[in-house]
């Protein structure tokens, strides 16, 4: 009654509703801001301290290095990596029952979904746009210009004359390029169109892992072992491929060049390329003559210092081409066996050991890259590759060891001292 006698026309109901609508749009923050108008300076000043109910974030993807943007309102332009992801957590406020929380990007609408605790989220790849808005409540809202970075495509380039080494592997010069690095690298080596009748051979193709570092020129100089190639002294063509981690590619015009054959000094390891190559330029003709010249050489135990592992093999190679019909299969599994007999009479089991080496570095590589493989797996090839170190670099010895000796009368005699000086 004595309200209504001092306001008879309910003016005292639009100062209410005026306080209604001050704490709807306040939302989370009114108490800080009723305290900051009753208390502008002094004690309660800590209380005016602003509660967002926003929180967003973009991450960039693992392979670009960088870090998670989190932009504030006062951000002018953000850098956004393509294949970004977006996440925004909004907090529930009372005008969320009039307007749900969305992000509109250039036009594009996102609606968010509740999070079922009083919360609203969204989590979407940032596309290609230059403006990013998040409607949070019926008269709140915050925009960030940003540029949309795309990820582009690697470069490679490659040096027109590779490298001969004294075993005939072939070592190229590359040069890498990506704003983000190269992840891997593809060899192909085929025959030249251009050879026409040409002895059973087959395409290489060849992947290695790089991870060169962004935005920065990467030389590197690859060796590849063709020497078992029944091409060896024939044209063929090289192509490299380089690949970034969304598998765009860059590739190198074809690289013609004449694919160096591997010379053999051992006697016994000349006549069994010999008979190799006889088989590539004639895979399906008789094969008794070939099979005659081994059995020549098998017996002559002299000839290979008497090494069971060679004699076993010579007499394997034999009786498959004697006992067998004329075969590509035939013939290139004889081939095969024939080389790896050949490079243990050259060089003890040194290019055996590298090549079982190598082989096992590519599986633990390939492994590594599976995001299926176990740890059981990983540290089962971990001990092979120790394993197989271990051979190589007791091969290495043996044959350093063999050069010693037979050079010993033309090498110097060096004093103690000298020795001790050298091997620091």
């Amino acid at each position: 009654a004595f309200l209504m006698a001092k306001d008879p026309r309910a003016l005292r109901l639009g100062l209410f509703m005026a306080l209604c609508c001050g704490l709807l749009v306040a939302g989370h923050s009114w108490k800080p801001r009723i305290l900051s108008g009753l208390f502008p300076i002094g004690t309660f000043q800590d209380f005016t301290i602003k509660t967002d109910p926003v929180t967003l974030w973009i991450t960039p993807p693992d392979y670009t290095g960088l870090a998670r943007i989190v932009p504030s309102e006062n951000e002018e332009t953000l850098d956004i990596p393509q294949g970004s992801l977006l996440k925004a957590i909004v907090q529930k406020t009372p005008m969320h029952f009039i307007k749900k929380p969305s992000v509109h990007i250039d036009g594009q609408h996102y609606a968010m979904n509740s999070a079922g605790d009083g919360a609203y989220v969204l989590e979407i790849k940032v596309p290609d746009g230059k403006q990013l808005n998040l409607h949070y409540s019926l008269f709140k809202s915050v925009t960030w210009p940003y540029r949309y970075i795309p990820d582009q495509p690697p470069s490679i380039t490659v040096a027109e004359t590779p490298e001969t080494l004294p075993d005939a592997q072939m070592q190229f010069n590359l040069t890498l390029l990506d704003d983000y690095g190269v992840k891997t690298l593809d060899m192909r080596m085929t025959l030249d169109p251009a050879v026409g009748e040409a002895p059973v051979g087959w395409p290489v193709e060849e992947q290695r892992s790089v991870l060169s570092p962004p935005a920065a020129a990467f030389q590197m100089a690859p060796v590849y072992n063709l020497t078992a190639q029944p091409w060896a002294g024939l044209p063929v063509v090289f192509t490299f491929t380089a690949y970034d981690h969304l598998e765009q590619i860059a590739q190198t015009h074809p690289l013609h060049i004449v694919l160096p054959e591997r010379r053999f000094t051992h006697p016994v390891a000349r006549k069994l390329i010999e008979v190799r190559k006889y088989l590539a330029w004639n895979p399906e003709r008789d094969t008794q003559e070939s099979a005659l010249a081994l059995e020549g050489l098998l017996y002559n135990l002299q000839s290979y210092s008497g090494d069971i592992r060679v004699f076993l093999a010579l007499r394997s190679a034999a009786s498959r081409l004697y006992h067998n019909v004329p075969s590509v299969e035939n013939t290139q599994s004889v081939m095969a066996l024939l080389w790896d007999t050949a490079l243990r009479l050259e060089d003890a089991n040194l290019s055996l050991a590298a090549r079982e080496l190598k082989n096992i570095q590519q599986a633990l590589e390939e492994a590594l890259q599976n995001p299926e493989t176990s740890d059981a797996e990983i540290s089962q090839l971990m001990n092979d590759l120790r394993q197989a170190m271990a051979e190589y670099m007791q091969a290495l010895v043996h044959e350093w060891q063999k050069h010693a000796q037979e050079q010993q009368a033309n090498m110097p005699q060096l004093s103690p001292e000298v020795l001790a000086q050298m091997m620091n």
